[in-house]
This record gives C-alpha cells, structure tokens and sequence, in this order.
C-alpha cells in the first residue's frame, strides 16, 4: 500500500518506518534515528524537551512562526509520548485517516479540552464521552426547525443597513440568529420583556465566547465565572423548551458549544478573509477555523498520532468520516445568507475588534499570550 506525500515516523527509541508504511514521494525523516542514550533518563528528557519547547514557543509566538514550525513541535511531542507521528499531506490520504473517530490524546485532548470547560466539545472528547454527546446532538438536531426558517431569521436579525460591522458584531449576531433558530421566540418564566431578555442574554454570550475563544487560541485563562454564566443561561433555556432532554452538562454542551460558542468564534475568523464571488466550501477551505485535524490510529499494536494540516490540504471544510460535521447543512445555508446580507447592507470591517483569533489573523499577542503560550506548550511535554 502506497501512502503518496505522509510522512511516517516511528518515535520511540529508534525509529524505523514500518513496512505496512511504504512511503513514496515524501520527505521523510531518516528511516533509522537513534536517540543518544542519554534520552533514557526521563529526567533528562524532560528537561531537554522543557527546554527546546520553551525556545520553540517563544519564537512562534513572537515571530508568528507558529505554522511553520508546528511539525517539529508536534513530533518532538509525539517522541515524548513514545507513539507513532504520520503527517499527512496528501488529500487520499486525509480520507482514510479521517474515517477513525479517535482524536488520540494530543492537541485536542491536551490543550483544547481543558479550555472548553466547564463544557463538553463534541471537537475535543473522545470514546463514550464523544459518543454520548453526538447522540444527544442528533436528538436535538431532529427536533429543530426546517433549514428554511433559518434562512429568514438570518434576514430579520441581520437588520445593519449602512451600519458599521465588526468582529465583534458578527459574533453577537451569528449568536442571535441560532437562539432564535433552537430556542424559537420564548424566554424562560418570569421573564416580562421577551425581546430584552432575549438580546441581554445574547450579549452575555458574545462575552463568553470570547473568553472561550481566548484558552483555544492560547492566548490566555478564560474567566470562568462568564463561561459559567453561559451555561446558566442555555439551561434556563433548555428547561423550559420543547426538547425533551435530560437536564445535564451533555445537554447544555451540544447547544451552547455547536450552535453558539463555535459559531462565534468560527465566523468572525472566517470573516476577516470572505470573499463573496467563492462557494462557502472555498472560503473555508482556504481559511479553515481548524489550522490541524488529527485522529489515532492503531497498526500492529502501535499508537499513531495522524496530524492534517487543513491550510495544506485546503480540502474536506466540514470533515470526513464519522467525526464530520453534523450541521453541515445547517452552516452552509446560515454562511451564504449570512455574509452575503451582512456585507451587501453594511460597512463591513470584520478585521477591527478581532480577538483571540486561533488563525493569527488578529496579529495582536501581547507578551501575556506569549507567556501563556509557552506554560501551556511545556505542560503538554509533561
């Protein structure tokens, strides 16, 4: 079997590509690499990794060097964690990785997990976890309203003629559209003024979505008394609203990261680059929101750790395999309508008040971001 541009690396003690890995055309590491044997000593490493890490993350983050010095990064991690690094560069390649719906334990597990709580991501978790939430996401799926009404709600929200747009109105905006899209007209008892409810509710979200957004990106701590508000907030609704579904974290979290806090986040990073005159798949696929999407694979008792870098390949903008976007339907028809209502009627600035961008495209890290960067790239060497 040949596996046309991945490259294939064994990161153990001494690494050899294994034969079921044939590899053409592809630089590949050398097919034998002995590691001084000085590396045995676990202290030693650590602190070499600790070391060459530091120095790694300080040049990225002030250099913006980040893509270009990631598959270093990523292999000296794999090395670390003794497991098998592909990097994959080749579109039939992605494919056949993607249809695992393991992500290992790596960047999602060691760097975004933790950034998404107090919730579950249906992108970071894995095993019974991930298969819990996507059961209750298609649960909740089949009881939203047709594709069509979504279409009108983003006409009736999106009312900026002449307006100025940026960033951070379009992630209020895109939040407003999906309450109204799963939650309907309806706020929770007690509640005398709907509308205000409604759109206060929305602005509280907007603000935790960018301290969301912040520990994703790495560019710093997310205050979790707003994350925890948020999902005080989506339960509210949740407890009163036509779902029927069991009132617990896996609840909140397919509504408040799917429909809100990924919405958000991914939009307005799309945004600062949306080129009306391409199709929804080539504005995303030239700008993915996910710089890298990864699985495990498992061949001959060995752990692989199978990074795809998605600004390579620039294809599969929803994903592949089990692991695909369930509301790919659902995202394309609120991106055609959305951006071409939102830039036809407004002053369109999507690049002003941009934060936290996981794309860089902000180009704002300050020397906190980078000392968050480099603490929380040594803690996945550990």
């Amino acid at each position: 079997m040949v596996l046309a541009s991945s490259t294939v690396v064994e990161s153990s003690t001494v690494f050899e590509v294994p034969s079921v890995f044939e590899v053409s055309s592809v630089f590949v590491v050398p097919s034998v690499f002995v590691v001084p044997s000085a590396f045995a000593s676990p202290v030693v490493f650590v602190a070499l990794a600790m070391t060459v890490a530091s120095v790694v993350a300080s040049v990225m983050a002030l250099m913006n060097l980040r893509y270009g010095l990631r598959y270093y990064v990523l292999y000296c991690l794999t090395l670390r964690h003794n497991v098998g690094f592909i990097w994959v560069t080749d579109a039939a390649d992605a494919r056949m990785y993607l249809q695992s719906s393991s992500k290992g334990d790596f960047i999602e597990a060691r760097l975004s997990r933790r950034a998404w709580q107090p919730i579950l991501s249906l992108e970071s978790e894995n095993g019974a976890t991930w298969r819990m939430l996507k059961e209750r996401l298609l649960a909740l799926m089949a009881q939203l309203p047709d594709r069509a009404v979504l279409k009108d709600i983003v006409a009736r929200t999106v009312c900026v003629d002449g307006t100025l747009v940026t960033s951070k109105e379009i992630g209020t905006l895109t939040i407003c559209v999906f309450m109204q899209y799963v939650f309907g007209d309806f706020a929770p008892e007690g509640q005398p003024n709907r509308q205000e409810y409604h759109h206060r509710c929305c602005a509280e979200l907007y603000d935790a979505s960018l301290e969301w957004r912040k520990e994703i990106a790495l560019k710093g701590h997310g205050n979790i008394q707003k994350k925890q508000r948020a999902v005080e907030v989506i339960r509210a609704y949740l407890r009163q609203s036509k779902y029927n579904l069991p009132d617990d974290i896996y609840s909140v979290s397919v509504v408040l990261q799917p429909f809100i806090i990924s919405p958000a986040i991914n939009v307005s990073d799309i945004a600062v680059h949306w080129d009306v005159n391409q199709s929804v798949h080539a504005n995303i696929t030239q700008h993915h929101p996910f710089p890298i999407l990864e699985r495990e694979i498992v061949r001959d008792g060995r752990r692989f750790q199978v990074f795809i870098p998605t600004d390579v390949l620039q294809i599969l903008p929803f994903g592949y395999g089990e692991r695909k976007c369930a509301g790919q339907g659902i995202a394309t028809i609120f991106l055609e309508t959305f951006f071409t209502t939102l830039i036809q009627r407004s002053i369109y600035q999507p690049k002003r008040n941009h934060l936290y961008s996981g794309r860089d495209n902000d180009h704002n890290d300050d020397l906190e971001a980078v000392v968050f960067q480099i603490k929380t790239i040594l803690g996945a060497f550990v």
